[in-house]
């Protein structure tokens, strides 16, 4: 077995302090766990990156980095297929995360196979996305994708009756509050099924009114076109691979784009089940996903070598700068992006929308709730909201309200 480094931090200061008393500087170690990381999950890295650009000091580093970005379980399985060794205590570390990620897998599949018989009396094919059906059918292995609960799509004519199911079988609403879920019109609710997992019911793969205004994407049309596959658990129906990796891109800008976990789920989606592109590029465009989808494939394809066909980014967003922007912004950080010492972008990110629609004074309105509100909430400058979705508000009257509102116009 290859011992993971060629040095180690015997100062009492640890990873701060080298051994023979140069201090190290932490940007510098967590730039270089970050490339790292990023070798050891892309299919286009030597394999040789943690061996050669950083010492054991940094390994500890790498852990915290794979944590951060979900990727744990999915290191600890590349360090063993590279017969890499990143230290006792890393090692541990990270296989722990991969053990819990088999159980988690296991108890998905388990709560899926009952939430489908749970389910078998709506009118409407329903379905599951992400989750088990990202972790088994395009990573191959349950330990390397962790995922803690279902993302379920119904019809919204049949979102009620949904709720109704998964409560007569011993589930329970956890989001009660009827006026304010009402009045925020999100395309979810969050419900715990009998055995204690969360699952979040959507009737729209785009939570709120916002997305749903700036965006044009039919989640009843990406309905009519699923599939169904079948998992070790049970057959499900998913979305089609190419809308799985239209989802994919716009789950990860509208997330903030800032965990590598999205980019993998992206390369893995690609190199698996790879999409129709000329179908890809159509349903984008008439969806008004253009740029978001130019923007996230970009970055995988920069970042974990995701092959595209030639000029696909620019069919994507023709006329759009802002994928060549985020392209020298993410070449000028390098991989000291992914550190967590570096903005991301995220703000932006999560505002993207497409054409013309991305105007300067939206995005001001964007910023100001997603980073000055916040800001001055946590100094107590602004009032802190008291009103919460968990807490049950309106009774049966406000709850039957909230259902005759699905779907939300707005």
């Amino acid at each position: 077995m290859r011992v993971l480094g060629f040095g180690r931090a015997s100062h009492p200061l640890g990873a701060a302090v080298r051994a023979d008393g140069w201090r190290r500087h932490p940007d510098r170690d967590a730039a270089a766990a970050s490339a790292a990381l990023i070798d050891l999950v892309s299919r286009h890295g030597s394999g040789h990156a943690p061996v050669t650009t950083f010492d054991a000091a940094a390994a500890g580093h790498l852990a915290a980095l794979a944590e951060k970005h979900r990727l744990a379980g999915l290191v600890a399985r590349r360090l063993r297929e590279l017969d890499l060794d990143p230290g006792p205590e890393v090692t541990a570390r990270l296989e722990e995360v991969y053990r819990l990620n088999v159980a988690r897998q296991l108890l998905l599949g388990a709560e899926l196979a009952g939430l489908s018989r749970t389910l078998e009396g709506l009118r409407r094919p329903w379905l599951v996305v992400k989750g088990p059906v990202i972790g088994e059918r395009l990573y191959g292995d349950p330990g390397a994708r962790g995922a803690v609960d279902l993302d379920v799509v119904v019809c919204p004519r049949d979102y009620r009756a949904a709720v109704e199911a998964i409560e007569a079988d011993g589930g329970q609403v956890v989001q009660r509050n009827w006026p304010l879920l009402r009045d925020l019109g999100l395309g979810q609710i969050v419900l715990t099924l009998r055995g204690g997992l969360q699952v979040d019911l959507h009737w729209d793969l785009l939570n709120t009114p916002a997305e749903r205004a700036r965006f044009s994407l039919s989640t009843e049309e990406m309905r009519e076109r699923s599939r169904t596959v079948h998992l070790r658990s049970a057959p499900v129906r998913t979305l089609d691979p190419t809308d799985t990796v239209l989802h994919l891109c716009v789950h990860s800008v509208l997330s903030g784009g800032h965990l590598l976990v999205w980019l993998e789920d992206l390369e893995r989606a690609v190199a698996v089940d790879p999409p129709d592109w000329d179908s890809f590029v159509e349903r984008a465009r008439r969806y008004r996903l253009g740029l978001a989808c130019a923007v996230a494939l970009g970055r995988a394809a920069r970042t974990l070598g995701v092959a595209l066909p030639d000029g696909m980014l620019r069919a994507l967003a023709p006329r759009d700068l802002l994928p060549v922007a985020v392209a020298a912004h993410d070449a000028a950080a390098g991989p000291a992006l992914w550190s967590g010492r570096r903005r991301t972008l995220r703000t932006l990110l999560r505002f993207i929308a497409a054409d013309d629609r991305a105007t300067l004074a939206a995005l001001s309105r964007h910023a100001a709730g997603d980073v000055v509100v916040p800001v001055l909430r946590a100094r107590h400058l602004l009032p802190a909201r008291v009103e919460s979705l968990v807490s049950a508000a309106g009774g049966d009257s406000e709850r039957r309200r909230y259902f005759d509102s699905v779907p939300f116009v707005p």
